[in-house]
């Protein structure tokens, strides 16, 4: 049996555990989290990520609100950009918004082709227009939730409360997966983590199990002759001028039921509006009787105000100990198993014992192979890829990386797209 996580405890110190321990404390806290938001769980978990990806390159990057954006420009073929600092107009997107993404790059310095990897060392800030973004892929997908109950003793009601918020985590990152594979073709794999609290579990998501072939994607961008080029551009303003009359009529038909429909049905009379009765009512009313049955639950506040005495919460901190599917540790086959919860997500794991340090490190290692494949033979730069923008001399008009040039000559045919 496995038990020493050589990866995370490498990588992490004392201080890194003192982080990470105030984060979780501010995030349990009864007066500062009273209402148990997600929001704070937010820091606790971008520093475990810091932590994975320590010491693996910079090309490494650990990105919040990550959208997931699937979309297809058409432009005319005329137009020669460089995909890393260009822009065209987008169509209308369907995305997903996980809360962090780690991604990992293939950059290039664009004088001599070098790769930024884990060796590189800069000694000053290096502007963005010298260099390159060649290829990209995902490494990790996360959800966060907020954490389960912390004032309920019994065992059972609160895995139930675990089980529920662990379910919206990974219900929203399933979500996103056919998003995460169609933004970022080069991808075949990567891991989503779903986190509520201090709990969290893992799954590895494969392009083929989701029936996504990298073949069989639509491509981004779409280049065609002038002519299809104008047709396609008069099919999209058809569309958009079509749904703009959908969404006009249908804003129509909404303000016509609610004009027909009682005002008793649509929230009440004015009695019962809290508006209007905040302009009606003043504090010579207020000390009143009749007050009361002005404003809904008076009564409760005044008697909060003479005598009532609030309640002292008392927090559980529960442990994988008597709780169901929870996870085991991982035999040495099994860190080696390339395929792990590739079908079925893991057990639920609470951070900072020996079963989460080990996941971690599987994790880790799982991080580390992804930053190896993307250097591999077949995601090479082709020589198209590599090849400067054309010329005058070779019969199309330049196109400079600062932004000059063709862009700006059609600035106004991209704007109407």
């Amino acid at each position: 049996m496995s038990t020493i996580s050589d990866e995370w405890q490498h990588i992490t110190g004392p201080n890194a555990y003192a982080q990470l321990a105030v984060a979780s404390c501010i995030a349990h806290s009864g007066f500062f989290n009273t209402r148990r938001l997600e929001c704070l769980w937010y820091g606790f978990w971008h520093r475990c990520l810091e932590i994975l990806v320590a010491n693996l390159g910079p090309n490494m990057l650990i990105e919040p609100q990550l959208e997931l954006d699937v979309f297809q420009v058409i432009h005319d073929k005329s137009i020669k950009l460089d995909d890393s600092i260009s822009t065209l107009p987008q169509s209308k997107a369907t995305k997903g918004i996980p809360d962090f993404g780690v991604l990992v790059a293939l950059i290039k310095s664009r004088s001599d082709k070098t790769r930024i990897t884990s060796d590189t060392i800069f000694d000053h800030y290096t502007a963005w227009d010298v260099l390159k973004a060649k290829r990209m892929k995902i490494g990790i997908l996360m959800e966060i939730k907020k954490g389960p109950t912390r004032s309920q003793p019994n065992a059972e009601v609160f895995f139930k409360d675990l089980e529920f918020w662990q379910g919206q985590a990974a219900n929203a990152l399933n979500d996103q997966v056919t998003n995460a594979f169609t933004c970022y073709p080069q991808n075949e794999r990567f891991i989503l983590m779903a986190c509520s609290g201090e709990w969290w579990r893992w799954k590895l998501a494969v392009a083929e199990d989701y029936g996504i072939h990298r073949d069989g994607l639509p491509p981004r961008r779409v280049a065609l002759d002038a002519p299809e080029f104008q047709e396609a551009i008069e099919r999209q303003k058809q569309k958009k001028k079509q749904a703009q009359q959908a969404q006009q009529v249908q804003q129509v038909q909404q303000q016509q039921n609610e004009e027909d429909t009682p005002v008793r049905e649509r929230g009440g009379t004015d009695r019962y509006n809290m508006r209007a009765i905040k302009a009606k009512v003043t504090e010579a009313d207020v000390e009143g009787s009749d007050a009361n049955d002005l404003i809904p639950h008076a009564n409760q506040r005044r008697k909060a105000k003479v005598g009532y005495v609030a309640k002292k919460a008392d927090f559980y901190r529960h442990t994988p100990a008597g709780l169901p599917r929870m996870q085991r540790l991982l035999t040495d086959t099994e860190m080696e198993n390339e395929d792990l919860h590739r079908k079925d997500w893991s057990g639920y794991i609470l951070f900072g014992n020996a079963v989460s340090d080990q996941n971690l490190s599987y994790v880790r290692r799982f991080l580390k192979k992804t930053e190896e494949s993307i250097y591999e033979s077949n995601f090479e730069e082709t020589e198209e890829d590599d090849a400067e923008p054309a010329t005058e001399e070779e019969g199309e008009e330049s196109h400079t990386d600062a932004g000059e040039g063709e862009r700006s000559d059609t600035g106004e045919e991209d704007e109407e797209v």
